[in-house]
């Protein structure tokens, strides 16, 4: 039997009539995407988690039935389903699949995206994808970063976003090896932000794991014992794992995938706004300075020279700004 270049899942959660609505919307492509595995012989499974069963869940019965239905369908497609009723985070759906407690494949790279950015419908989007992972396997790095093609905001607002941008960005620039995350070949039709463009994605959503790395076990084994991490909502791991391939020379492979922009469905001032990715920024950074990672963080913070690429990207009022919020977090 072929053992698989790319064990790949997709996640995915909601509470809500739109996120379930939008879920059932994929069927067609889910289909899609199936038959292109079995083509490509890539494996592909589903995760998905609701707030069903939390005392007070936003879904009224009819909707958790049409998720039951809705789930039941995907699995008579032949894609496993990993469906949690109590609202698993995004962090834990990472922690399952690609670094999951049973050992994996050696020879199959562990990736996983997000159900809504990340289209693998058509043989296009899966075979860059595909050649991604099995660079992956050809470097021998840790970690693929799967650059998003399209240009990214992370919030409605300008100021916003660009905090949002700016403390990713502190983190890629706080690795021994920064320059590895850049995506030197960059096809004709890729349109990525300018920051991203300049110093290339830290944690871009979809990632690449090689569980044959030297480093993996550590990681691995680093992860498993931050349950406290886990079942928080954020990246904090997902920062960890990036930092720990980019402290490693040739830990990180990179290229371009196939995304679609962000979608924003709320409306929200641009103060409302500001304050939540000030206590987002402070809550990760605060989380990410308790893992291995954190020293690598703290001397960034505390050193001008490292920052002065985000000098020439940002302004230095949101720049200075967003760097004294992480300062604060991070001690």
């Amino acid at each position: 039997m072929d053992i698989p270049v790319l064990d790949v899942a997709k996640r995915t959660y909601f509470n809500n009539e739109r996120g379930l609505r939008y879920t059932e919307e994929q069927i067609e492509n889910l289909k899609a995407m199936y038959e292109l595995s079995r083509k490509f012989r890539f494996t592909t499974s589903l995760l998905i988690s609701t707030d069903e069963a939390i005392s007070n869940s936003k879904l009224d019965r009819n909707q958790i039935e049409r998720a039951r239905v809705l789930v039941g369908k995907i699995r008579d497609i032949g894609i496993p389903v990993s469906y949690d009723p109590y609202g698993q985070t995004a962090l834990s759906k990472f922690q399952q699949q690609v670094f999951p407690i049973k050992e994996p494949q050696a020879n199959t790279i562990l990736a996983i995206c997000c159900l809504d950015q990340y289209p693998l419908y058509k043989q296009e989007q899966v075979e860059v994808a595909l050649e991604l992972a099995e660079r992956v396997k050809k470097d021998g790095s840790l970690y693929g970063s799967g650059s998003r093609d399209v240009p990214v905001e992370l919030g409605v607002h300008k100021i916003s976003s660009y905090m949002r941008i700016i403390h990713e960005l502190a983190q890629l620039l706080s690795t021994d090896h920064p320059k590895q995350f850049r995506v030197f070949d960059k096809p004709d039709s890729a349109n990525p932000s300018a920051p991203y463009n300049v110093l290339g994605e830290f944690t871009p959503g979809f990632y690449f794991f090689n569980p044959i790395h030297p480093a993996y076990p550590r990681l691995a084994r680093e992860i498993h014992e931050r349950p406290d991490l886990i079942h928080q909502t954020g990246f904090s791991l997902e920062y960890l794992a990036a930092g720990t391939a980019g402290n490693i020379e040739g830990g990180v492979t990179t290229g371009y995938v196939h995304a679609v922009r962000n979608l924003f469905y709320s409306k929200v001032t641009e103060a409302d706004e500001i304050e939540r990715a000030s206590k987002f920024i402070t809550a990760q950074t605060s989380q990410v300075a308790s893992t291995s990672f954190g020293p690598h963080l703290r001397r960034f913070l505390r050193e001008p020279e490292r920052q002065k690429p985000l000098v020439e990207l940002f302004d230095e009022e949101t720049l200075q700004e967003t760097l004294d919020i992480m300062r604060k977090a991070a001690t």
